[in-house]
């Protein structure tokens, strides 16, 4: 358990990592979201989620998202790009298709489209995902804290 604890936030360091260097080479007046970061789920299981999302100077949104979860040692993985980015205040709904899912994910079809919502807060920030499109998705409360990580939003 320790090592697969390890592993996990090896994982969420690694990402974050990779998310700053890639905030710091985007415009810096468009609108984005980023982020690393662990959240909890029922059992114990650890759940990693990192992504980045940015709109470019011409309007048009690019990144990527991956999930890893670890249940009883076996791990399940969710990677996709990103096609929209809706931001409002501190919360963003990043739209994404899904290229692959193991595992428990795989619930989450191959070309499929869903959205990660996420809030920036001092109080905590928070995540959920949702099957809706980004400018619906962007009006809903985000209700799961995130445990280790950060989550940034510039509108």
């Amino acid at each position: 358990m320790q090592t697969i604890r390890r592993v996990s936030r090896l994982i969420v360091l690694t990402a974050t990592m990779l998310v700053t260097a890639a905030t710091a080479a985007a415009d810096p007046g468009a609108p984005f979201a980023t982020g690393g970061f662990q959240g909890a789920l029922a059992g114990g299981a650890n759940q990693n989620i990192a992504f980045t999302a940015h709109q470019t100077p011409a309007g048009d949104v690019v990144g990527q998202l991956t999930e890893t979860i670890v249940v009883n040692g076996v791990v399940s993985r969710l990677r996709g790009d990103v096609v929209c980015l809706a931001v409002s205040g501190t919360t963003a709904a990043i739209g994404f298709v899904v290229l692959e899912s193991t595992g428990i994910l795989t619930t989450y079809t191959v070309g499929s489209t869903h959205s990660l919502i996420v809030k920036d807060s001092d109080a905590g920030d928070t995540f959920a995902f949702i099957a809706a499109e980004c400018t619906t998705a962007v009006t809903v409360e985000p209700p799961f804290p995130i445990e280790h990580g950060n989550i940034i939003v510039r509108g």
